[in-house]
């Protein structure tokens, strides 16, 4: 991760390194743009991909901090919660910091992909105080998520990553599965809920996330991981739940968490047309 300061394992920051002539805003509304990006990543997300997103967010909005989140196998099957937001106590302060009067920038905006990134979401979420959770965020973006939590779809997102390496996918595979088998009786036997559906309650849940915060969607018909009905459905549960600004942007050909690289103008596009109508809510 060339230029960023590891604060933890799986936890990255890179503050901007502005010169004096350095704009401050790349917002065709004038608004500032955003304090603090977090991208909340899918399990198994390879730097290569993730810089894609760092490059992009850097050239466009250079006056904005980044900070990685890489989500993990174990949070998604036998960390709890509370466990979860210890391991991300750096990434809380980091938060906090960026919740501080009188920055240039303001509001953090959270960018989740996929069921792991949607999960690290909604936890580094939880891990703030009530009071802070209510004006910290600007905006919202799932990409490729949140899905429904489904044994095959868990099992193939898991195993993914590891498709270069066949001996590593053949040894995982019992394990994985019988991870899998576990949270999955868990469930539907003995009424634990998964972490899969306690992040698209999360993210519903103006506990969490304030009711004035807009989000988008980005998704696909094509998607076989996260099937685009499950995505559509969160999305219509937040405007039932007062979420007043959600946005869909479908796409019909790109793969899972693949939008940006083979739609870029259209998904870009997206995102500075949630910064402009984003709601700073400490400023009301």
């Amino acid at each position: 991760m060339d230029g960023f300061t590891k604060l933890a394992p799986a936890i990255w920051l890179r503050e901007p390194a502005l010169s004096p002539s350095s704009p401050l805003s790349s917002l065709p509304s004038g608004l500032p743009p955003p304090s603090l990006v977090v991208l909340c990543t899918r399990v198994g997300a390879q730097p290569k991909h993730i810089a894609k997103y760092v490059a992009e967010y850097l050239d466009r909005y250079p006056a904005t901090a980044l900070l990685v989140l890489e989500s993990n196998l174990a949070d998604m099957t036998y960390r709890g919660d509370s466990a979860q937001q210890a391991r991300l106590s750096p990434a809380r302060h980091v938060l906090q910091a960026h919740l501080q009067p009188g920055l240039t920038s303001e509001g953090i905006v959270v960018h989740a992909f996929s069921n792991g990134g949607a999960q690290c979401a909604a936890q580094v979420v939880a891990a703030l105080p009530p009071a802070q959770r209510a004006t910290a965020f600007r905006a919202i973006i799932l990409d490729s998520c949140p899905g429904e939590a489904s044994y095959t779809r868990s099992a193939n997102a898991i195993l993914l990553p590891l498709a270069k390496s066949p001996m590593l996918k053949l040894l995982a595979f019992p394990f994985i599965h019988l991870i899998l088998c576990l949270v999955f009786i868990a469930d539907h036997v003995f009424g634990f809920e998964n972490v899969v559906a306690r992040a698209r309650r999360g993210l519903n849940s103006s506990a969490y996330i304030a009711y004035a915060v807009p989000r988008l969607y980005t998704y696909s018909s094509a998607d076989q991981m996260v099937p685009a009905p499950d995505v559509e459905a969160h999305a219509e549960q937040a405007r039932r739940a007062g979420y007043s600004d959600v946005v869909n942007l479908r796409f019909e050909a790109s793969g899972h968490c693949a939008h940006a690289s083979r739609n870029a103008e259209q998904y870009w596009a997206g995102i500075a047309r949630l910064f402009d109508r984003s709601n700073i809510i400490a400023q009301g």
